[in-house]
Parts: C-alpha cells; sequence; structure tokens
C-alpha cells in the first residue's frame, strides 16, 4: 500500500506542479504587461522617486503568493485529471486494482491526498498571501498618494461609554498614516456632542489616534443658549477601539484578508450594528476555499477507471477545465446571490463546494458500482 500511495502522490503532484508554473507563468507575464503603463510615473510621498521595471517586478513577485492561492485548486483539479487519466491510459491502474485497490482504498488515497493539498492552500492564503499583499498594497499606496476603496473613503462606527462615534477616513497613505480624517462624537440620543477633523492621523493597536492638526468642534446643546465652540490642536489624543487592523479591513478588498482579520471585523460590524453580510460571505468562504481543493481531487477520481484507450486524454483534461471553470462561476454566482437575496453566509460560501462533491462521489459510484 505504501507503494501505491508513493506511485499516485509522486504523479499527481508533479502534474499539479507542472500545471501551476504554466499559470503562474501566464499571469505573470499578463501582470507585467498591465504594470508598463505605470513605468515613469513620480511617487506621491517622494518625488525623487520613480516608479522603474525592478518596482514592476517587486510588485508582481509579492502578488504570486494571492496567485498561487487563487489558482491552486484548479491546478489541482487538471493535474489530478492528467495524473489520473494518463495511469488509467497506461493500464497502470488496472494493474492496481488487479493488486487489490479496492475503491474505498482509492477514496482514501483520495482524501489524504486532497487533504494535504487543501493544508497547503490554507497556508498559502491564511499566513503568506496576507503578509505579501500588506506589504504590495502599502507599496502602491505609496505612488498612489494614498489607499481608499471609493472616493468618499471608508466609514467605522464603534459604541462608546457616552453613546456613539462615527469616523471617516478619506485614504491610508504608504507609510501607514491616515489622511483627512472625520470623528463624529453622539451621545445615547444620537445628539452630536463634537466634530473632530485632521490631515493626518497615526494610530496603534492599543486604539490611540494620534491627530495632527485637528480642528475639535463643540456642539453645547444642553445650555439655555446652544453654543459652538471651536478649538485647534497641534497634536489631538483621541481613544478609540477602532484599531489599525480594523481600519485596514475596511480599506482592503475582502479577499485579502485572513481569516483571523475578517473573523475580527465582521465581530466588529455586527457590534455596532453595521451591514456585515459581504465580509461575513467573504469569511465563509476563506474558510472553505481550502476544501475545494479536496473537491477537486475527489473530481478527478473517476477518471482513472475510464478507459482512456479508446481517447485522448485531451478530452478528459478539457472536460474537467470545463468542470472547474463551473466550480468556480457557480461560487462566484452564489457568493453575489447570498449577498442579493441575504442567504445566510455559510450557506452561499459552502454550497457549490458541498454540491460538487456530492456530484463527485455520485459519479464514482456510477463509474465504478453500475458499470
Amino acid at each position: 500500500m505504501k507503494t501505491v500511495r508513493k506511485l499516485i502522490f509522486r504523479e499527481t503532484g508533479r502534474s499539479v506542479l507542472l500545471a501551476l508554473l504554466g499559470f503562474v507563468a501566464l499571469f505573470v507575464f499578463f501582470d507585467f504587461i498591465d504594470e508598463l503603463d505605470q513605468i515613469g510615473r513620480v511617487s506621491a510621498l517622494d518625488p525623487t522617486r520613480v516608479f522603474n521595471p525592478l518596482d514592476a517586478m517587486v510588485g508582481i513577485a509579492l502578488g504570486l503568493p494571492s496567485r498561487v492561492y487563487e489558482l491552486l485548486p484548479i491546478c489541482v483539479l487538471i493535474g489530478s485529471i492528467f495524473a489520473m487519466a494518463r495511469l488509467g491510459q497506461s493500464s497502470e491502474f488496472t494493474v492496481l486494482r488487479s493488486a487489490g485497490l479496492s475503491p474505498l482504498r482509492a477514496l482514501k488515497l483520495t482524501l489524504t491526498m486532497g487533504l494535504g493539498f487543501a493544508l497547503l492552500t490554507f497556508v498559502m492564503g491564511d499566513y503568506i498571501a496576507p503578509i505579501t499583499d500588506k506589504i504590495q498594497t502599502l507599496s502602491r499606496a505609496e505612488f498612489n498618494g494614498g489607499l481608499s476603496r471609493s472616493d468618499q473613503g471608508v466609514w467605522l462606527k464603534e459604541r462608546t461609554a457616552q453613546g456613539s462615534a462615527a469616523v471617516r477616513v478619506s485614504a491610508m497613505r504608504g507609510d501607514g498614516q491616515l489622511q483627512n480624517i472625520q470623528v463624529y462624537n453622539f451621545d445615547a440620543s444620537g445628539v452630536l456632542l463634537e466634530r473632530i477633523e485632521a490631515p493626518l492621523a497615526k494610530t496603534d493597536e492599543q486604539g490611540k489616534w494620534y491627530l495632527q492638526n485637528a480642528t475639535l468642534t463643540r456642539y453645547l446643546t444642553h445650555l439655555k443658549q446652544p453654543t459652538i465652540e471651536q478649538s485647534r490642536h497641534p497634536s489631538l489624543l483621541w481613544h478609540s477601539n477602532i484599531s489599525t487592523g480594523m481600519v485596514t479591513s475596511a480599506m482592503v478588498d475582502p479577499a485579502q484578508l485572513n481569516t483571523t482579520d475578517l473573523f475580527l471585523y465582521v465581530q466588529h460590524l455586527q457590534a455596532n450594528q453595521q451591514d456585515a453580510q459581504t465580509h461575513e460571505i467573504a469569511f465563509w468562504r476563506k474558510v472553505f476555499y481550502p476544501l475545494s481543493s479536496l473537491v477537486m481531487t475527489f473530481m478527478a477520481l473517476p477518471f482513472a477507471y475510464l478507459h482512456t484507450r479508446r481517447g485522448s486524454v485531451a478530452e478528459f483534461l478539457f472536460l474537467g477545465v470545463m468542470g472547474g471553470i463551473g466550480f468556480f462561476l457557480l461560487s462566484n454566482i452564489t457568493g453575489h446571490m447570498g449577498n442579493l437575496k441575504d442567504w445566510p453566509p455559510w450557506l452561499a460560501a459552502a454550497s457549490p463546494s458541498v454540491a460538487f462533491l456530492l456530484l463527485s462521489l455520485a459519479t464514482f459510484r456510477w463509474l465504478v458500482v453500475r458499470r
């Protein structure tokens, strides 16, 4: 059994690696073409620095872990199909079956191999890619003059001892400083107490905001004659539960965050009665995405039982690729439909994987038991 496991794992691993290298090389070429129009641009923070081809290649290299994370499941499918179909075409798999490789043992081998690919996908997407994506994002923000998801910036909300606070951040600079901050503090009944405006601010993980050149406007509505007081401060400290990580989570695409940051940000949104549907779906997709590599190995297993001598392996590869494309299209559709129709986030994220896994097992059972 050890020899059989070694044979299947070696053939599948080589095929998956070959497919991954091919796809990564193709996307690196496309990414470099996209970066060509940025070469020669002057940095917004440092006018002496110019974006050159080396900066483009460094940025592309920093994005490679995310590319590998995105491409790994479909490369697992293509590589597994190629390996299984080739074993079937050369009659090696037939010999293995004659030597005692039962369908149950084949499923166990596939499960072990799929869990290995799932673990690799999880490590790549939850530990390596978020770190490199953060460096790449801040580096690009340095040349773009800031990082923001929209022209209006992002809004964050929190509950305080006095009532609540709403914070607007226009953009995040490449050095981590926040631009054009507006803070609105309300009492428990929703009456505006004060407004703080500052062009720049620094934050730390303890929730301290160091506002520079801040303008503080107080609305004294509790007096007999309501008045407005305004003062300017070269440096103003504002305490908040909104940390740097939460600001970053609001600024970047949810797909670039790891599972822990997504979970904490979802908890923050829910605690402050904000809409968290989009980030909840992103969180559950992050949880279930590594399992798609496991699903892909199960989708490839039936190809080992086909009589590939009657046709070319390329035909089965085409079918497998179309199945993989269908899987990812269904994943995107269910994600958007879950957001529009307010489906349970875990259901919108898990339904494609569960559906294709059941379909693969049903195909395997029909092919092996019935035929």
